[in-house]
């Protein structure tokens, strides 16, 4: 019930009828929303789990009390936060922070590490990651790796995704590219090879290649290049990935210097590439500063996790699952029933809703204290409900 924030005015503004005019108060300045009423940090431990906190959620100040996810945290956010209390020699799971939610909880459960048992689990530019190497061999293929060869016959070497990036005034591209290389060389997701034989498909896990990456052609625009090194990439054999720099590819900002990516999708999603360009980052500056490339080790393996997906699936965990799917299978009925009628682009029409402040109010303020996740992940709930209801 204590307000976040405190303003001081001379005088209250007053309506024709003599009531205080919310509408023509100063709006107060909160810089985060406290659940706990701000308290500071108590100790080291705290002042350190506070500093990355803010820097994870983009705050100016957290306090110890203060929840995690009302400040705008998620679970991908989670891992973000036990990564660099890892890189500040803290050992955290992403549980505590999940369970705690406060800086006074999560400091509660951290242990400090010594500086050489934060360094084994950092992990280096070359691929370790503190425990025992994988060894190099056949990779069982996820559900969905699966799936993709089996449906996607025609043509499977064109599914990539590609990152264009401006290059900053006065960035090193040489730097720059050692960077890339480290980052994929740690990564041992980008060795994956594939294989095609009689039997089907089948995944290896590679040795660390060191990535090429060049200089696009004299006059080749961004978009030439894109669409050339998407062409060249290569399931079987490779290359998965190719790294181009492009000259004036930037439309007059920064450097003038666009940097692309391109990397099959088989072996990076969405939520890879916000690790990768991280650790980019992280990279160019290490070697900027003539330190050598650092990077948090990976917790569990592809292979690892693949291997112990399927062997989830011969203990028959999903088996209950099975008869509800079968039987959408056999009714042959469509998942979803509308009216009949036109569906073309010139049919469809755009609908705009407003929600009210005290909606919106509890959509990002309320909720995510209370599902610990964030106001898209709550639309895309209600949005799943309404297709529900309506088909």
């Amino acid at each position: 019930m204590i307000p976040a924030a405190f303003v001081v005015v001379g005088t209250f503004p007053l309506t024709a009828n003599g009531k205080v005019d919310r509408r023509a108060l100063p709006e107060p300045r909160v810089t985060t929303a406290p659940s706990g009423g701000g308290r500071a940090p108590r100790n080291g431990t705290e002042e350190a789990v506070a500093r990355i906190w803010a820097e994870v959620l983009g705050v100016e100040r957290v306090g110890i009390d203060d929840n995690f996810f009302e400040l705008g945290g998620d679970s991908i956010l989670s891992i973000q936060v036990v990564s660099r209390l890892r890189r500040a020699g803290f050992v955290v799971s992403p549980q505590d922070v999940l369970v705690r939610q406060t800086v006074a909880g999560v400091a509660a459960v951290v242990r400090r590490t010594d500086a050489e048992e934060a360094e084994a689990g950092a992990g280096a530019a070359s691929g370790t990651d503190g425990a025992a190497p994988v060894p190099s061999g056949p990779v069982v293929l996820s559900p969905v790796q699966q799936w993709f060869l089996d449906t996607r016959t025609e043509a499977p070497d064109h599914f990539g995704m590609s990152m264009r990036l401006a290059v900053a005034e006065g960035v090193d591209t040489g730097v720059l590219a050692d960077a890339v290389r480290a980052v994929f060389a740690h990564h041992e997701g980008l060795w994956t090879r594939f294989e095609r034989s009689d039997e089907g498909w089948r995944q290896w896990r590679g040795e660390p290649g060191e990535v090429v990456v060049e200089w696009a052609g004299e006059g080749e625009s961004a978009a030439e290049v894109n669409g050339r090194v998407q062409r060249e990439l290569r399931l079987e054999g490779g290359p998965l990935a190719r790294v181009v720099f492009v000259r004036g590819g930037a439309d007059g900002a920064g450097s003038g210097v666009e940097l692309l990516l391109a990397v099959h999708h088989m072996v990076v999603d969405g939520v890879s590439w916000r690790v990768v360009l991280e650790d980019v980052a992280r990279a160019y500056r290490q070697l900027v500063a003539g330190e050598p490339v650092v990077l948090d080790g990976v917790s569990v393996p592809f292979v690892g996790w693949t291997r112990r997906l399927a062997e989830h699936v011969e203990q028959g965990v999903f088996d209950g699952e099975l008869d509800y799917w079968r039987g959408v299978v056999a009714g042959g009925a469509p998942l979803v029933e509308v009216e009949p009628g036109v569906n073309t682009v010139a049919s469809s029409e755009v609908v705009t809703v407003e929600l009210s402040a005290a909606d919106t109010e509890g959509l990002l303020q309320r909720v995510p204290g209370v599902f610990r996740t964030q106001v898209n992940d709550v639309l895309l709930a209600v949005l799943g409900r309404v297709l529900g209801c309506w088909s």
